[in-house]
């Protein structure tokens, strides 16, 4: 985690390897965690108005202290460079396929949510607990 001076991106060939954006203050992340964008500062992915998936959290886990929102920042890398990503569920079947998922907490989905911070598209339900998305499936 570093001290936030401005949103910078570190490139692997002609793609963004990962983000580097600023942190919500007295937040939790952890690593490996399902992050997103509210009000321009990642906070963890939640069943939460205004939210647009970022990502996962890549720096070690981290609780940010009280200081204002954007004094450190995280790396994160962007759904293109890992589309396919593995979420906790409870109740999938074969009839999950090719729906859209939406995120419940930092590392579980749901087919149904109250604030709508989609994942993307089931590609492949593993079991009752544990479904493959396509996170750069959240548009159509």
């Amino acid at each position: 985690m570093a001290n936030a001076t401005t949103n910078s991106a570190q490139l692997k060939g002609s793609q963004v390897a990962y983000l580097v954006l600023p942190l919500k203050a007295s937040t939790q992340f952890y690593r490996g965690g399902h992050v997103m964008l509210v009000g321009g500062y990642l906070t963890p992915c939640a069943d939460t108005s205004g939210g647009t998936y970022a990502g996962r959290f890549l720096d070690p886990d981290v609780l940010t202290t009280s200081a204002a929102d954007g004094t450190f920042s995280g790396k994160v890398t962007p759904p293109n460079m890992e589309p396919y990503q593995q979420f906790t569920v409870s109740g999938a079947d074969n009839t999950w396929n090719g729906t859209k998922v939406f995120f419940t907490n930092d590392y579980m989905v749901a087919q149904s949510s109250s604030n709508s911070v989609i994942a993307g598209r089931v590609v492949k339900e593993l079991s009752s607990t544990v479904v493959i998305v396509d996170t750069t499936q959240r548009w159509t």
